[in-house]
């Protein structure tokens, strides 16, 4: 399972962190940092 942080970053399975394009789920807790 993958874990996204606050930022609307991923970390995969070697615990880096990847920006997604836009997070899955819808915005909770500032995810709005596009525009």
């Amino acid at each position: 399972l993958q874990d996204i942080d606050s930022d609307g970053l991923i970390f995969n399975n070697q615990g880096r962190r990847e920006r997604l394009p836009w997070p899955p789920r819808p915005a909770v807790t500032g995810f709005k940092r596009q525009g």
